[in-house]
């Protein structure tokens, strides 16, 4: 049994290892790319002209990158993953965060997706 928990932990971290450094850059590149076709002139412009308040609300203001945006909207979906909550954290059913484990990704994460939920048509 032991042997088993060893086997899969290793696992665990070979594929958290794999999605950090080879899913998620891979996703941004291809969003990167398809942009254009994604994301209409008019929610580009207002997607750009947002601001960002990381690592909390009242932050001081910075300009909406659209890698970070790439990069946390690939993260969509990865919640229940043990890295993402060991990372960055966890989340209730209606989508609040419960524990926070770093603020400054959990915000960014959260402001990101909010903006595009918001600004993008489905």
């Amino acid at each position: 049994m032991p042997h088993e928990r060893l086997r899969a932990v290793a696992m665990e971290n070979m594929l958290t290892h794999f999605i950090y450094n080879y899913m998620l850059p891979t996703m941004v590149t291809i969003l990167e790319s398809i942009k254009d076709k994604l994301v209409s002139p008019a929610e580009s412009v207002t997607l750009s002209g947002l601001g960002m308040h990381i690592p909390k609300d009242d932050s001081p203001r910075t300009d909406f990158n659209w890698v970070d945006f790439y990069h946390n909207l690939s993260l969509s979906g990865l919640q229940s993953c043990s890295f993402f909550q060991n990372e960055i954290g966890t989340f209730n059913s209606a989508g609040i965060p419960l524990i926070t484990i770093n603020q400054a990704l959990m915000q960014s994460y959260n402001q990101y997706n909010n903006y595009g939920r918001q600004n993008l048509r489905p």
